[in-house]
C-alpha cells in the first residue's frame, strides 16, 4: 500500500471505532498516533474531516490487515462505480473500461472515497424519478462529500425533487 494515500487516514480511523475510540478520530494528534503505528514512521498533518457516519463505514475495513483492507476498499469502490456504470450503459463496454480511465485509476491509487462517491451520486441520479425517497436516501449518505451537502439541495429544489429532498435531509 503506498502508505501516504487517502485510504490511512480511513483504516486508522476504523481502527480507533473498533478499539472502541470512536471520538478520538477528531483529534489530530490521536489519529495522527495511529497512522504511525500502522504506516510504522511519523505522520503528522492529519484530520478527519468527514461526518460520524463514516466512521461506520470504516470501521469493519479494521478487522482485516492492512492490504486486505485497501484491497476490499478498492473492490468495493470499482464495483459500485462498474454497477452504475451498466445501469447508466447497459449495452457497452463501458463498466470492463473503468479501470483504464485516469480518473478511476487515481482514485484507486490514492484510495480515495471518490469511487464510492460517484456511485453514490450515479445511483441517486438512476434513482430520481421513479424511487425519490431511496434517491434522497443516497444522496444523503453522499454528503460524507461536505461539498456536495451543500450543493445537492439547491440542485434538488431546482429540478422540484421535493421528496428526495427530504429524505436527504
Amino acid at each position: 500500500i503506498p502508505w501516504h494515500t487517502d485510504f490511512i487516514p480511513f483504516y486508522a480511523a476504523g481502527t480507533l471505532v473498533r478499539d472502541g475510540h470512536a471520538g478520538e478520530a477528531y483529534d489530530d494528534r490521536v489519529l495522527a498516533g495511529a497512522v504511525t503505528g500502522i504506516v510504522g514512521e511519523p505522520i503528522i498533518g492529519l484530520h478527519w474531516l468527514y461526518p460520524p457516519g463514516m466512521l461506520l463505514v470504516t470501521w469493519p475495513l479494521a478487522f482485516l490487515p492492512p492490504l486486505p483492507a485497501y484491497l476490499v476498499w478498492l473492490g468495493l469502490g470499482l464495483i459500485a462505480v462498474g454497477f452504475v456504470t451498466w445501469r447508466l450503459a447497459p449495452h457497452t463496454p463501458m463498466p470492463f473500461l473503468l479501470p483504464l480511465c485516469p480518473a478511476v485509476t487515481y482514485c484507486a491509487i490514492t484510495g480515495q472515497v471518490s469511487l464510492f462517491a460517484t456511485a453514490l451520486a450515479g445511483g441517486g441520479i438512476l434513482t430520481l424519478h421513479r424511487r425519490p425517497a431511496f434517491a434522497g436516501v443516497l444522496f444523503g449518505i453522499l454528503t460524507l462529500k461536505i461539498q456536495l451537502a451543500l450543493l445537492l439541495p439547491f440542485c434538488l429544489l431546482a429540478g422540484r425533487h421535493y421528496r428526495a429532498l427530504a429524505c436527504m435531509a
